[in-house]
């Protein structure tokens, strides 16, 4: 039985919604351990997504997480809002 439960019998109830999410985050954090080594690892994924300055090739990158798309663009003054650019 979860401590929640323990804590708060008003929970009761709710024992198996509670133990199936608690299931579900116990599996997506041995998950996220396993493909990244840690949680903070993961939580880290903010200095390698989006703009981020290069100095050893002295350029700017960007870069996206987006598993389910189809296509992206990135779109502006500087190409003319051009999709395709």
């Amino acid at each position: 039985m979860l401590q929640l439960l323990q804590d708060d019998p008003w929970l009761a109830p709710y024992e198996n919604d509670l133990n199936t999410r608690y299931s579900y985050f116990s599996d997506e954090l041995n998950r996220i351990k396993k493909s990244y080594g840690s949680l903070k690892d993961y939580a880290g994924r903010h200095l390698e997504l989006g703009f981020q300055y290069d100095s050893s090739q002295k350029g700017w990158w960007y870069r996206e997480w987006a598993p389910a798309a189809h296509s992206l663009a990135l779109i502006g003054d500087f190409n003319n809002w051009d999709d395709q650019a």
